[in-house]
């Protein structure tokens, strides 16, 4: 499963794009097609120079960071009480000599500070899960979730552990075993959460998402600025959202 998510990450990318295209060029350049090679390289510079602006990421991002579902202000208790605050995997480094802190990816860093923020305010118990999908397969992703937050100040039996799960639709599928028909706070990537929303409506779990991590401003009034790295990052995690939200639509997981 995880080797296809990564596949699948790399097709969308608009470098991956980017880069066949102008491979595609020297190939007919190699072989004195100069009319081809133009075409080609003419449009790898041209995606080059759109999907690099923030502007066009903002773009692509809106309809899954602010649109569809109501936007709630994290900052406010605007929710009921919920029975448990729901944080879904992400990603933790188990190779290479980094440790500590850096080993957790961005989108895991932020869920979980959020979620402990909430635990703190709110009294009641976090939900982790995630199994055995990690490059060091001996190390199960919701048992160093656990670790972490305990570390952040939680006590043990604050957290739920659920050591399961390699997708977004698994972890939630072992979530409903606890709160079918319940409410939960649920805290993930802005990009994941109208995915995640109806992934947990279908399991019958009623939630409210809060988003943390975010790709995009929201401004959609048009601006022009430097070439971003992270512009066609955030594309690239908006394009793999919308096919994962097609399969989920296509296929029911």
């Amino acid at each position: 499963m995880i080797k296809v998510k990564g596949l699948a990450t790399a097709l969308l990318s608009p470098i991956v794009l980017i880069t066949l295209l102008m491979a595609i060029a020297l190939f007919f350049s190699n072989r004195n097609r100069q009319g081809a090679y133009r075409s080609f390289m003419t449009s790898a510079l041209l995606l080059l120079a759109i999907f690099s602006q923030p502007y066009v990421t903002n773009v692509v991002l809106y309809p899954l960071e602010f649109g569809f579902l109501k936007q709630n202000n994290s900052d406010e208790k605007s929710f009921r009480k919920p029975s448990a605050i729901f944080v879904p995997a992400c990603y933790y480094k188990t190779t290479g000599k980094i440790s500590g802190v850096a080993k957790w990816h961005e989108c895991s860093l932020q869920r979980m500070v959020r979620a402990v923020q909430l635990s703190n305010e709110i009294k009641v118990p976090v939900v982790v899960s995630g199994g055995y999908f990690l490059s060091d397969k001996k190390i199960n992703f919701a048992l160093v979730a656990r670790d972490f937050l305990v570390s952040m100040g939680l006590n043990e039996s604050e957290i739920i552990v659920l050591p399961q799960g390699n997708s977004t639709y698994s972890e939630v599928k072992a979530l409903s075993k606890l709160y079918d028909n319940k409410f939960v706070i649920t805290v993930t990537s802005a990009t994941h959460r109208l995915r995640l929303n109806k992934i947990m409506d279908d399991a019958n779990i009623d939630t409210e998402i809060i988003s943390v991590d975010y790709y995009s401003s929201g401004v959609l009034k048009p601006f022009l600025s430097l070439p971003s790295a992270a512009a066609m990052e955030g594309t690239q995690k908006g394009f793999y959202e919308y096919a994962a939200l097609v399969k989920y639509f296509i296929f029911g997981y």
